[in-house]
């Protein structure tokens, strides 16, 4: 077995004429890819372009229990690095969303594909390479409400990893009457209130909000923030209602209990303060109003840290910011 003689002869049968034996043999790499052991890692990592391209083929076939087979080979396969770098030579990305876009069935085995794809940076680069095509992955995402697509989470949050794929997401449009939007992040702040997705979609967002120059403007455009603000003002007495954008006390929840939500937000708040348009676009919607009854309630120190910071930016005016007018540190609690 240390040349790889049977796992090469396995391979081959997937070219096999008769059907029956292209099935038996994907069946016996099912069995290996799900449970492999060192010796069938070897082989894929020494001969994965041999491996990969008869099963990409038959992801292509019309017969769904070998499509359903061969998705399940690559799915397992694919968290080995030398495999998705020769799937991504052999275009596999395009023809993966090819093939979901073609057949709307077995979705999840598809976007779990994906994922794994663009884990590292040839996949990501190839999605991003193929017009119209991560725009898409966004959308699916975003109309589809199922634990099935769940994954293509993951991919946008891959996808906003390369600079290009951000200009795609914060990607803005002016209407007729000379409003800007950014209607990807819009259709993507929806997602927000689905609870099973909101850490992806913060990712996402977080991702964003690091490049200052490409996505600023775009999340400023989309009022995504808005949208987080619905999970981050507290519902207590003493609040000044009036101070925040009205959106978010018709459509807030009150503080999210869990932790990370509540860091990654306070993450992203804090990484808006680098432009001039993250802190004006706070100042908007009346962020200072939020973290001040959030300081309140909030338990971690590192996240009240970050509140404070995005606070006293967002009390003082640009020019009162920017002139340092206020040298003394004020009192370190924000709610008063």
């Amino acid at each position: 077995m240390s040349d790889f003689t049977e796992y090469r002869e396995l391979v081959e049968f997937l070219s096999h004429k008769r059907k029956e034996v292209q099935s038996q043999a994907l069946d016996i790499l099912v069995q290996y890819s799900g449970d492999a052991d060192s010796q069938f890692v070897g082989f894929l990592n020494t001969e994965p372009e041999f491996a990969m391209r008869p099963i990409l083929r038959l992801i292509e076939t019309n017969d769904s229990e070998t499509v359903d087979k061969a998705l399940t080979c690559l799915v397992n396969m694919s968290t080995i690095d030398a495999v998705v770098e020769a799937v991504c030579k052999l275009s596999g990305v395009r023809r993966i969303c090819d093939s979901l876009n073609h057949r709307q069935v077995m979705v999840e085995l598809h976007c779990m594909a994906l994922t794994n794809l663009t884990r590292l940076p040839v996949g990501v680069e190839e999605l991003i390479s193929i017009p119209g095509i991560f725009k898409s992955v966004v959308l699916k995402y975003c109309a589809v409400d199922s634990e099935e697509v769940d994954h293509l989470g993951s991919v946008i949050v891959n996808g906003t990893s390369l600079e290009a794929g951000r200009k795609i997401l914060s990607e803005t449009q002016t209407d007729s009457q000379g409003y800007t939007h950014c209607l990807l992040l819009q259709c993507l702040a929806r997602n927000l209130s689905v609870r099973r997705r909101r850490q992806t979609v913060l990712q996402i967002i977080r991702n964003l909000a690091l490049d200052v120059d490409v996505s600023h403007p775009g999340i400023a455009a989309s009022g995504i923030l808005i949208n987080m603000c619905f999970f981050l003002y507290p519902e207590v007495e003493g609040r000044r209602e009036d101070d925040v954008h009205e959106a978010i006390t018709k459509n807030g929840i009150g503080l999210a209990t869990d932790i990370e939500t509540r860091a990654i937000s306070a993450e992203i708040l804090l990484c808006c303060l680098r432009s001039d348009t993250g802190r004006d676009m706070m100042r908007s919607i009346g962020i200072y109003e939020v973290v001040r009854l959030w300081d309140l309630q909030e338990t971690e120190v590192a996240v009240k840290d970050m509140l404070y910071d995005v606070a006293m930016a967002t009390h003082l005016t640009e020019s009162e910011l920017k002139s340092g007018e206020l040298q003394d540190e004020p009192n370190r609690a924000i709610g008063v």
